[in-house]
This record gives structure tokens, sequence and C-alpha cells, in this order.
């Protein structure tokens, strides 16, 4: 909160949403209030006005219809595309949601290329910027189809190096804010061994600088990190995409 006045957007999901919303809501306000920071929400809906599917009402609504599944999920991406891009043009920079169908959210972040990002200060003084990487929507396809009477599911999707190029640049953008004037590793955590090992040679390309390592490799990588500095471990602070 680092203005004294915030507008937050909030996505209702099915299930237990409401109630969550409600304890968040409150919550929040709460603390804002303590730090004198003025909040207003505005909610979202889903089409129709009622909350948006979690993965357990859209099955007992589809009752076993793959493709009725499909159909309501892409529908429901759409919705929450055009509310988020709506709120963002009306000032909302934060948006809190409750759980809805996965589908419908990893369409949603595959369309509107969206990453997470989070920070922390380390007990040895070093900084760590997270970026997630979620613009390819990675768990979401181009298209599918689930042939019943053959038992198989058929899909496409695509990775694209400029959406590799746009996750980089904004995270490498992200931690110049974060770090002004301090120098800063930078390290990209993939399963870039996939598709023939273009991932990494993507990011290579991008920049020569980024350190590229498979998720347990930099896990381990990243304990080494927060070890107390008994040893050179260069720049102080690091970037994770």
């Amino acid at each position: 909160m680092e203005k004294k006045s915030e507008k937050i957007g909030v996505i209702v999901g099915a299930g237990a949403g409401r109630r969550l919303v409600d304890i968040f809501k409150k919550f929040l306000f709460n603390l804002a209030q303590k730090h004198g920071v003025e909040i207003s929400f505005v909610e979202g809906l889903g089409p129709q006005g009622r909350p948006y599917h979690s993965y357990q009402s859209l099955e007992k609504k589809t009752r076993g219809d793959s493709e009725q599944f499909k159909k309501i999920s892409r529908i429901e991406a759409e919705h929450l595309e055009e509310t988020v891009k709506r709120w963002q043009s009306e000032g909302v920079r934060t948006v809190f949601r409750t759980a809805i169908n996965a589908e419908s959210l990893y369409l949603f972040r595959q369309w509107v290329k969206a990453v997470k990002e989070f920070s922390l200060n380390t007990l040895h003084g070093r900084r760590i910027l997270f970026v997630r990487d979620q613009a390819e929507g990675f768990y979401a396809n181009t298209a599918y189809h689930v042939d019943e009477d053959a038992g198989e599911i058929r899909f496409e999707g695509k990775f694209t190096k400029a959406h590799q190029q746009q996750v980089m640049d904004y995270a490498v953008r992200r931690a110049r804010e974060k770090f002004p004037g301090q120098p800063f590793q930078k390290w990209a955590i993939y399963k870039h061994h996939l598709f023939g090992d273009a991932l990494q040679e993507w990011v290579r390309e991008i920049d020569n600088d980024v350190k590229v390592y498979q998720p347990d490799t930099g896990l381990t990588e990243l304990q080494k990190f927060l070890d107390p500095p008994n040893r050179k471990l260069g720049p102080e602070n690091l970037l994770v995409v």
C-alpha cells in the first residue's frame, strides 16, 4: 500500500468464495485503516451475475460433458478478461481472487500475458524478487478435443520467444525498480530441457547474463543463496523468473 488510497478488485468464485471475500475485505479494511490508507472495493461476478464456477460447481453442472465444460470455461475466461481490463482502466491495480475453475483461470492468464510477482528480504540482508511467468498459460491449450470413444485427448498449444522476451524485459525492469542502483543476479528457472532445449536457448539469446536452472537445481542454488554470507556469492540481490 504505497498510496493513500487504493481501489481493490475482488473476483468472487463459487463454493466458499463469498465467505472468503467477506473475510478478506474486513481484514484488509482494518489493516489499511491502521496505516492511514483509504480503500474501496469493486466486486466481479461471472456471467449472469453469479459467482465464477469452481471446478466442483462446473463439474456438477456439466455432468461429464467435456465439450460443455470447455465451452463454459472459455465463456468465463472471456468474461474475466473483460472485467479485469475494465478495472485496469478504472485504476484498479490489485485483485484478490477466490478459487475459480482452473481451466478458465489458465486461459485468462494466457490471454492477458499474466505474471505474478513478490519480493522478500532475507535474514542476511539480501533481497529477492520472484516473477512467476504465466504468460503462456502453461496448462491452457490453443485447442483440445476429448474423444470419448477412443479414450484419448488431442490438444495443441504454443510457446513463443516473443512472450519469453516480454516476461524477461518486465522482470528486469521491475528488478531495477526494486533494487535501484544496486547489482543483482538474474536466474530463470524452467523445465527448459523440454522442447529440444529451445526454452533455455531463447533465454540465453535474450540475455546471456541469465543463469538457467531446472527447478530442482534452482531450489538447491536458492538454498545456497540464503546461507549466511560466509563466502563470495556475487551481487547481493537476486531476480528469479
